[in-house]
């Protein structure tokens, strides 16, 4: 209800009683700014996940390029007519991301005596547990030259892994 009041110089002043719909409007402020200050946190903490997941599939990746060139060093080292392999690590931790190691040996044109490796580790997503639309490959490659040795002092019965 608004209460009249009257003046010495017989003006009517109105003034409200009533504050309900400030109070009302300051309310919602608070509930917005609240509001948008857990959606920003949020968000954050789901960038910060899917960071992590990449951070640690890349890290993944390079410990099996890491694999797959001490494998091709101790093949290469066993039997110099190794000419590579797709390596498919039965690992039970990275079996859901399809782990492969491709390996290649070539001869170096420049040098007759070395050969040239090539290893390349890939890592697919988690398909059980992750978004078809947020699939991520992880490839890292690196190559060098092994020097071709004489090998008939290593045992003939040596098989590779």
């Amino acid at each position: 209800m608004i209460k009249l009041m009257i003046d010495e110089q017989k003006k009517i002043v109105v003034h409200p009683c009533r504050r309900d719909g400030t109070l009302m409007i300051c309310v919602l402020v608070c509930l917005s700014v609240a509001t948008a200050i857990m959606s920003l946190s949020t968000l954050s903490a789901i960038r910060a996940r899917r960071a992590t997941l990449l951070t640690r599939q890349m890290r993944q990746t390079e410990l099996l390029l890491d694999a797959g060139i001490l494998r091709a060093a101790k093949q290469l080292t066993r039997s110099p007519e190794y000419a590579g392999e797709d390596w498919n690590p039965e690992d039970k931790t990275l079996a859901a991301y399809s782990p492969i190691v491709t390996i290649r040996v070539n001869p170096n044109l420049s040098n007759s005596s070395d050969l040239e490796v090539s290893v390349t580790a890939q890592l697919d997503s988690d398909t059980k547990n992750m978004n078809p639309s947020k699939y991520l490959i992880t490839k890292r490659s690196h190559s060098f030259m092994h020097p071709v040795k004489n090998t008939k002092s290593l045992n003939a019965n040596s098989t590779p892994e």
